[in-house]
């Protein structure tokens, strides 16, 4: 199968120029009519100028056979085999007559000839630019932010809800920076994922902040926390009223350590180890073979495993418990992402710009139910082969694009289970929405 999609991945200075010169100046050869059908891009304007002096200068050196083009036209020989297709003159006259005909561009010029061409589909001024940079507006975002908050402020509280955050992980912290930073998982594929949640939730707690105190949320939260701790709790208490301290020789190994963990909050999470699901499953794991003939013993152990059974059917209590810890400890983030989203979004539209990777995710909703093919129309091109010239500092910009690809042809998923924030984003959004039922309620 023919490939049209060609990668070179390689250090500075290794030749990657040059190779992709060879590859673009074989294409012009085999058809000087190729260079219609080419998308070469590189993402800076520095890279564009010498890729593009690089071709012309060899393809006017191999049109007039200069010493200086020599390697290339070895190059294109050996390596590319035209000198099995072509005599030396039928390349040096392709050459010549592809050196006016043909184009490099930078990333961002394409994607902006794709949006002028597309404005009115993807709803936007005809004359929007294209920034690469998104780490240059979201620096420019939260520094207003910082700027123009002022103790009276809802964007006050929300920084230092997430400040206070910090503190209570005890981590180190700068203000700026840490905002910075964390605001960039904005332009994450795991947040792009679960952005219109993220919105949601935003957007659920912004009304919230017009009809009721930040701190009765929290009261309430914690109260559903504890109602749910002291649920668990009873199991424990149930199992001290059944064992006294005499029969308790009579437990099997590490039953008695099991039981006392339900007594404890911090304990919850090692409660079903090995131990809880052997007795779950069999009723003489809770004494030791000694005590099993004892048909006293045996009525406590079967009301000892009735304990196991009902916390395992009380998934509720746990789910409220993890929910109500990660809604309190992310709900800062969750707004505050918010408002830098939102700040990002006022300062692209004063200055009619759009960034790199909401074009991305603009063409990749359009692309959900439709063809590839609508693009190229409305651009009026067809591409046959694909260059990027891809400089270090811009891999993650590649690797969002490959994430952009992946969305345009699979379904939409979380790429990133690991991060909290957009992992259990839906335990911490169904909680909000359960609050906001209950407010209505009440009024």
């Amino acid at each position: 199968m023919k490939k049209n999609l060609t990668v070179y991945k390689a250090s500075a200075g290794s030749g990657k120029t040059f190779t992709l010169a060879v590859e673009y100046i074989k294409l012009l050869i085999e058809n000087p009519e190729n260079y219609k059908h080419i998308l070469a891009v590189t993402f800076t304007n520095k890279a564009t100028g010498e890729m593009k002096s690089r071709i012309l200068s060899q393809l006017f050196g191999i049109s007039r056979g200069l010493k200086s083009s020599e390697g290339y036209v070895k190059a294109l020989k050996d390596e590319s085999r035209l000198g099995n297709r072509f005599s030396d003159q039928t390349i040096k006259d392709n050459a010549s007559t592809a050196y006016s005909n043909f184009n490099v561009t930078t990333i961002d010029a394409f994607f902006q000839k794709i949006m002028r061409n597309m404005a009115r589909e993807l709803g936007l001024p005809a004359n929007t630019s294209v920034d690469l940079d998104h780490n240059k507006i979201e620096t420019l975002a939260v520094d207003r932010i910082l700027d123009e908050m002022t103790p009276n402020d809802e964007e006050y509280n929300i920084v230092n809800g997430f400040v206070n955050e910090k503190i209570d992980d005890n981590k180190s912290w700068n203000v700026t920076k840490d905002i910075k930073d964390f605001g960039n998982q904005i332009f994450s594929s795991s947040y792009r994922a679960k952005e219109d949640e993220v919105k949601a939730a935003g957007r659920m707690l912004i009304k919230w902040n017009d009809s009721i105190k930040w701190n009765e949320y929290t009261k309430r939260l914690k109260e559903e926390k504890e109602e749910a701790v002291n649920k668990i709790k009873s199991y424990g208490e149930r199992y001290r009223k059944i064992i006294s301290e005499d029969e308790k020789v009579a437990l099997g190994k590490n039953v008695e350590g099991m039981f006392e963990k339900f007594l404890k909050e911090e304990n919850f999470k090692d409660i079903k180890k090995t131990t809880y699901f052997k007795c779950l499953e069999n009723t003489e794991e809770l004494l030791k073979a000694a005590y099993r003939s004892n048909s006293t013993m045996m009525d406590k152990a079967r009301e000892l495993q009735k304990i196991l059974e009902d916390f395992e059917n009380d998934t509720e209590s746990t789910e409220t418990i993890n929910s109500v810890d990660l809604t309190l400890k992310h709900l800062s983030s969750f707004r505050l992402l918010n408002v830098i989203r939102e700040k990002i979004n006022g300062i692209t539209e004063e200055n009619n710009i759009s960034l790199l990777s909401d074009t991305q995710d603009l063409l990749s909703q359009m692309l959900t139910e439709g063809d590839a093919t609508f693009i190229y129309e409305k651009t009026g091109s067809y591409i046959s082969h694909i260059m990027i010239d891809v400089p270090g500092h811009v891999r993650d910009t590649v690797e969002e694009l490959q994430d952009t690809d992946r969305r345009v042809h699979k379904p939409r998923h979380s790429a990133d289970s690991g991060r909290r924030e957009a992992k259990h984003l839906p335990l911490a959004r169904r909680r909000l929405e359960t609050a906001e039922r209950n407010r209505q309620k009440r009024i």
